[in-house]
């Protein structure tokens, strides 16, 4: 997965390992709204696997479970009301896993 949404409106996006054309892009964009995106490193997305990351709403708190997050994509998202929790998932990411792959959601 290189891109999620962690609410109704966000959607983190990592274009550089997305590869996908511009016009493809600006659908992306333009389907989320551009203000909704928030651009990933490559690092986020590859080392970090936070595309995988599992987004959870409890009540009016909303909280974003994953492995480890950047400094600065750790920031953003505390900016935007986000609870960042971080789960030690390392052993999975060997076998190309984190969290979501562990994860079975019901729908509730």
């Amino acid at each position: 997965i290189l891109n999620f949404s962690i609410s109704s409106l966000t959607v983190l996006i990592c274009s550089p390992v997305l590869c996908v054309d511009k016009p493809s892009l600006d659908l992306i964009k333009e389907v989320n709204g551009e203000e909704n995106i928030i651009e990933i490193s490559e690092e986020d997305c590859v080392t970090n696997f936070v595309p995988n990351a599992i987004p959870v709403q409890a009540g009016d708190k909303h909280y974003i479970v994953g492995m480890a997050f950047s400094p600065s994509l750790h920031a953003k998202l505390i900016s935007l009301g986000y609870e960042i929790i971080i789960a030690p998932y390392q052993e999975f990411r060997k076998s190309g896993g984190s969290i979501r792959c562990s994860v079975l959601d019901i729908g509730i």
